[in-house]
């Protein structure tokens, strides 16, 4: 058993058939066999007010844009997303925000003004899609050796055979009725890392459960976790960071010629300086 499993049984709670990992503050691991290397992908926080913040500090650059998209969903379930044409520069990293209230929002203390946000859907009513992290050259992204561990954080060490070069993980709010429907479909106990019924493909996934550090919001639902290695698409060919969340509940469900609204962010945003005489920026003007 590695350092950052013997991390993670030190936090596992049991409710009823629910099994999953309570604490304030995750990182998403990916370790290579091959390469043997382990990547940092993905920083998560469940604060103690029902607030869950994501974020990618383990990228190469941080000249970015952010904004909020809409994008309509073509025959192959996909939309094309122009950050370049209604998204605002960043000098900073920034951080997707889902409060329980369900204001989504982008932010990143004392660096960039929070003026990116959406309404999306709130955590103590309805359960959903909350984001998408695509990391690309992953080589290019902080690794981690056994030692490091900063004390206060739990490690979620998802593992891969092969090569890794590009990765996905997706966030998903779920509500502890329905888990717990599952849990008695399966006749035993879920989580809390194993496969979960089902994903947008209809397809069973594995994926790590989590679980707020206040007990009083866990009864409202859990957040589930999955990484899933990817071969990047021709098109990217140098190190890359896209992030989508804030969507609203039943986004999931939209059909070709559907129109659907997000927030997003890309790093890098190539000639950073041209785009932010052209789209402004969210940072506080430097000193």
């Amino acid at each position: 058993m590695s350092p950052f499993e013997l991390n993670l049984a030190a936090h596992e709670v049991e409710d009823g058939p629910l099994r999953y990992f309570r604490a304030e503050q995750f990182t998403v691991l990916l370790a290579d066999e091959e390469q043997r290397r382990t990547t940092q992908l993905l920083q998560i926080q469940l604060r103690k007010n029902g607030q869950i913040f994501a974020q990618c500090p383990y990228f190469v650059s941080s000249a970015g844009l952010v904004g909020e998209c809409e994008t309509v969903v073509d025959g192959n379930m996909n939309g094309q997303i122009r950050l370049g044409e209604v998204g605002i520069t960043t000098s900073h990293l920034v951080k997707y925000s889902h409060p329980l209230d369900g204001n989504a929002h982008f932010s990143q203390d004392g660096k960039v003004h929070t003026q990116i946000r959406r309404q999306s859907f709130r955590l103590d009513s309805a359960g959903g899609h909350l984001f998408e992290f695509h990391l690309f050259g992953l080589s290019s992204f902080a690794a981690i050796v056994p030692g490091e561990e900063r004390k206060k954080r739990v490690y979620l060490p998802f593992a891969t055979l092969g090569a890794a070069h590009a990765a996905t993980v997706v966030g998903e709010w779920i509500p502890k009725a329905r888990l717990r429907e599952w849990a008695q479909e399966a006749g035993g106990t879920l989580g809390p890392i194993g496969h979960l019924p089902y994903d947008r493909a209809g397809k069973p996934y594995l994926a790590c459960l989590l679980g707020h550090p206040n007990p009083d919001l866990d009864r409202y639902g859990l957040l589930s976790i999955s990484v899933n290695p990817v071969v990047p698409p021709a098109s990217i060919s140098q190190p890359q960071l896209l992030m989508l969340g804030g969507w609203d509940a039943g986004s999931l469900k939209a059909g070709p010629g559907d129109s659907v609204r997000f927030l997003a962010f890309m790093y890098p945003a190539g000639n950073i300086d041209a785009m932010r005489r052209r789209l402004g920026s969210i940072d506080y003007p430097s000193e």
